[in-house]
């Protein structure tokens, strides 16, 4: 979330080359507060004079805790499942353009499953004539009395800014919530990228612990549902942009992992280089393969030996992969 001080062409200018900077800053795996180091070189190269500040937050995929650094910009606020707000003020640098060749620092925050971040830009919490905590406490009591809906909520924070004045510069908030994780049931939907299988894994074996698998019965089911969703990507969509769908479910004792694409079945051949459904079916005690003309579902099946009261059994070796015509 960042905000260029000032109006008019060139703040818009550098505004555009700055969102432009970041995204390649971020993408090349920096960390937040080298990204910014980087931003405020290329404001001191490009504009020196102009001001920016900025706030970058990179989210860990399991979605458990963030890291961010900040250039000048009000802090980023958390609200807990527990209903209680905190402003995030570990870190708040100089803006970008102040000081030549600054180092500067970032900080970790937890995140409770179920906790709304909330980013905004100055506009929204300054008011002429007003002291700007004064703003800040309006912003955290309007977050902890609104939905937890964050598009419902976004409305709402703005309704309560604005009621008594007029905006006095661009506004704009974003709000993410993170979803609690339940032991029964997990619902995910995922871009056909090989990066989502780093979130996949992770939001997984969070799910697995709370159904109580043990550490090698997670290890497991991740490597067999990583290979599954690695073959949608591959070969249903021959890592075009798409969606598919991992539903994880536990019942009895049983956790049943259910993989959907809506891509095209292409049956495996003797040069494929990969093993992955015979790397599957050594991991779990059950696959089921459906391809249909609407995509493939792939279905995975695993006991878990807490919940079963017995000692860990090896997954079946089954002698070929289970099939069917019907569609999913």
């Amino acid at each position: 979330m960042g905000d260029v001080v000032g109006h008019g062409l060139g703040a818009a200018a550098l505004m555009g080359q700055l969102r432009n900077a970041l995204r390649a800053y971020a993408l090349d795996g920096h960390s937040p507060a080298a990204v910014v180091e980087r931003l405020d070189r290329l404001v001191e190269e490009l504009e020196p004079g102009r001001m920016a500040t900025l706030l970058f937050v990179i989210m860990e995929p399991d979605l458990a805790s963030i890291r961010f650094a900040s250039a000048g910009h009000l802090p980023p606020l958390v609200l807990g499942p527990d209903g209680n707000a905190r402003y995030l003020e570990e870190v708040r640098d100089v803006p970008l353009g102040v000081a030549a060749g600054k180092d500067y620092s970032e900080a970790t925050a937890e995140l409770e499953p179920g906790s709304i971040l909330v980013t905004y830009t100055d506009g929204l919490v300054e008011e002429r004539g007003t002291a700007i905590d004064q703003g800040l406490d309006t912003l955290k009591e309007a977050v902890i009395t609104g939905p937890r809906d964050t598009e419902r909520l976004c409305d709402h924070i703005l309704a309560k800014m604005l009621e008594h004045r007029a905006p006095m510069d661009d506004i704009a908030v974003l709000a993410l919530h993170t979803i609690p994780l339940s032991g029964e049931r997990l619902h995910l939907v995922l871009p056909t990228e090989p990066k989502a299988l780093v979130s996949l894994r992770r939001t997984l074996a969070r799910w697995l612990d709370e159904a109580g698998a043990t550490a090698e019965e997670s290890h497991d089911l991740q490597v067999a549902c990583h290979e599954a969703c690695s073959n949608a990507i591959e070969h249903a969509y021959r890592f075009g942009e798409n969606e598919f769908e991992v539903d994880a479910a536990l019942t009895d004792g049983e956790v049943a992992i259910t993989i959907t694409d809506r891509g095209s079945w292409r049956p495996p051949v003797e040069n494929d280089r990969g093993r992955g459904l015979h790397l599957i079916e050594a991991l779990t005690d059950g696959m089921e393969l459906i391809p249909g003309e609407a995509g493939t579902t792939v279905r995975l099946r695993r006991r878990l030996t807490a919940l079963n009261g017995g000692a860990p059994e090896a997954p079946a070796q089954a002698a070929g992969v289970r099939s069917s015509s019907e569609s999913s």
